[in-house]
C-alpha cells in the first residue's frame, strides 16, 4: 500500500484502547511508521491528554469500561469539530459503530485489526479532515474580507496620482496576479503595509489569512517561536502548545515587515524554512508543510547592511525577487492635498465634528513642509488639526506642531521660509544645543522620532 507522507507527517494521533495488546502492537506500529502516537488506557485519560496536546485524529475503542467511546466521540466533538475520530469495534458492534457514525465518527475499524486497513483508515480521515478545515477556513475568511477588507482590495485606498504612486499601483496589479515573493523598500511611514495589502487581498489567496509580523517589535529570543510557534514545555513559560505565524498563516500571506532588524541567525533559519518549505515548532520533532506567499518590507539601506555583514546575501536574493519601493512623500508633494483631504473625511466622520475644508494658506503650509515622517506624519498631523479646529475649515493655525516649532526657535511663520533646508537645519542646530546635544531629547523637543531626526542629521551633515 502507498503511505502519503504529507499526509504522514501532518497527524497527531491518540489511541485509546484498555488492551495491553494494542499498546503493545498497534501503538508501537503507527510510530514505527513515523506517526507521533500518544497512548491512553482508558476514556477518562484519554480526554485528559486530549485537552492537553494538539491532537488531529482519536482513535479509541468502543467498547471500555466506565467512560466509552461513544463519550469520548461526543466529548471530543464537544471540544473540537475539526478532530475526526476513528472507531475500533468488534463484529457484534456494528448496530453501534453506525450510530456512532451518524453521531460525528469520521470511520470505523473492525477488530482484529488488520494494519493495512487501519492506514486506509487513517489516510481517508486525512483527506476528509483537510477538506473540511479547508472549506471552513475559506467560508470565515470570505465571510471576514466581506464585512471588514472590502475596500483594502481597491487600490484606491493608496491615495495618490502622482507619477510614483501609479507606477507603485500599476506594480501591485501586475505582481498580486500572480504568487511572486514581493519585496516593498521605503522610509518609515510610507504605507508599505498597505501595499502589502493591495498585494494580498487582491491575490488568489484573498480568502486567507494576512499575518504582519514586524521584525523590530519582537525580541530576538521570542522571535522564533513567534514565527514557528512552540510544543508544550519547549522552554520554561511554555504551558500550551502555540501555533506560529507560517501556520498561522496557512494558504495566505506572511508580511515580514521591517526585515532589514532581523539577526543574522533568524535570517538562517528563516532561508532554510523557505527553501524547503517546510518548519518546525520550538521544541517539536515533525516537520510541517507551509504554504505560505512572502512579502517582507525594509526601511533599511540592506545593500550596506550586506557589505557591514548584517544581513545576509543567500536571503536577500530569496525576498528580493519582485521590488515596488515606496516613494517618501516629499517627492510627491502633488499628493499632500489629497492625503490631506482623504484624512480629514476620516477624522471628521470618526470625531463626529462638521469640519468640511482645508484653506489654500494651509494646503500651502502643509505643502511646503518637509514630511520626513513621511505619509503617517501628515496623519497624525491632519488628526490632531480636526480635534483643535473649531469652525468648518482647517486653518494654519490648527498645526500647532509646526507652529511652535518654529516660534520656539525665533523663526517665522512666513510661507517663503516654510520647507527651506536652511530653515530645516537651523532649527535641527538649535535643539541640540538646548539639551546639549543629547539626540533623544533633541528629537522630543522638535516633536519627531529619533530615526527622523538621525536621517536630519545625515542630510544636512550635522556631526
Amino acid at each position: 500500500m502507498l503511505i502519503d507522507p504529507m499526509i504522514e507527517n501532518n497527524l497527531n494521533l491518540l489511541v485509546i484502547d484498555d488492551e495491553k495488546v494494542v499498546q503493545d502492537s498497534l501503538v508501537g506500529f503507527l510510530q514505527n511508521m513515523g506517526y507521533p502516537v500518544i497512548y491512553a488506557a482508558n476514556g477518562k485519560e484519554g480526554i485528559g491528554i486530549f485537552k492537553k496536546n494538539d491532537i488531529d485524529i482519536v482513535i479509541t475503542d468502543l467498547r471500555m469500561p466506565g467512560f466509552n467511546g461513544l463519550d469520548v466521540l461526543k466529548t471530543v466533538k464537544g471540544f473540537s469539530s475539526s478532530v475526526e475520530v476513528i472507531l475500533m469495534t468488534a463484529y457484534g458492534d456494528m448496530d453501534t459503530a453506525i450510530a456512532a457514525m451518524r453521531a460525528g465518527a469520521s470511520d470505523y475499524i473492525v477488530k482484529p485489526i488488520k494494519l493495512n486497513e487501519l492506514i486506509a483508515s487513517l489516510q481517508r480521515t486525512a483527506r476528509y479532515q483537510n477538506l473540511k478545515r479547508e472549506k471552513e477556513l475559506y467560508r470565515e475568511k470570505l465571510n471576514q474580507i466581506t464585512a471588514k477588507h472590502q475596500e483594502e482590495f481597491d487600490l484606491h485606498n493608496i491615495i495618490g496620482e502622482s507619477p510614483a504612486v501609479r507606477t507603485v499601483k500599476e506594480l501591485i496589479r501586475i505582481v498580486r496576479a500572480t504568487d511572486t515573493t514581493v519585496f516593498i523598500r521605503g522610509e518609515s511611514g510610507t504605507g508599505k503595509e498597505l501595499v502589502a495589502k493591495a498585494v494580498h487581498y487582491g491575490s488568489k489567496r484573498k480568502a486567507y489569512p494576512l499575518i504582519s509580523l514586524n521584525c523590530t517589535s519582537i525580541h530576538e529570543t521570542l522571535l522564533e517561536s513567534e514565527l514557528y510557534g512552540h510544543e508544550r514545555g519547549a522552554f520554561t513559560d511554555a504551558k500550551e502548545m502555540r501555533k506560529g505565524q507560517f501556520e498561522l498563516a496557512r494558504g495566505g500571506t506572511l508580511f515580514l515587515d521591517e526585515i532589514g532588524d532581523m539577526s543574522l541567525q533568524a535570517q538562517a533559519k528563516l532561508l532554510r524554512s523557505l527553501e524547503e518549505k517546510k518548519i518546525r515548532r520550538v521544541g517539536g520533532q515533525r516537520e510541517i508543510d507551509i504554504d505560505v506567499r512572502i512579502v517582507s518590507a525594509t526601511n533599511k539601506d540592506i545593500e550596506r547592511l550586506i557589505q557591514e555583514n548584517k544581513f545576509r546575501e543567500d536571503i536577500y536574493y530569496r525576498l528580493n525577487v519582485f521590488v515596488i519601493v515606496m516613494p517618501p512623500l516629499r517627492e510627491r508633494k502633488s499628493d499632500i492635498p489629497l492625503l490631506a483631504n482623504f484624512f480629514l473625511k476620516k477624522f471628521s466622520r470618526e470625531t463626529g465634528k462638521q469640519v468640511t475644508g482645508i484653506s489654500e494658506d494651509a494646503l500651502k503650509i502643509l505643502t511646503a513642509y518637509s514630511f520626513y515622517g513621511n505619509v503617517r506624519e501628515l496623519k497624525n498631523l491632519m488628526e490632531r488639526a480636526v480635534i483643535l479646529c473649531p469652525g468648518p475649515e482647517v486653518l494654519p493655525k490648527d498645526f500647532p506642531p509646526l507652529n511652535n516649532q518654529r516660534r520656539q526657535f525665533g523663526l517665522g511663520l512666513s510661507e517663503r521660509d516654510f520647507g527651506l533646508d536652511r530653515i530645516e537645519k537651523d532649527i535641527i542646530e538649535k535643539a541640540l544645543r538646548r539639551v546639549n546635544f543629547n539626540q533623544v531629547k533633541a528629537a522630543s523637543l522638535l516633536g519627531i522620532s529619533r530615526y527622523s531626526l538621525i536621517r536630519r542629521l545625515k542630510k544636512h551633515n550635522i556631526g
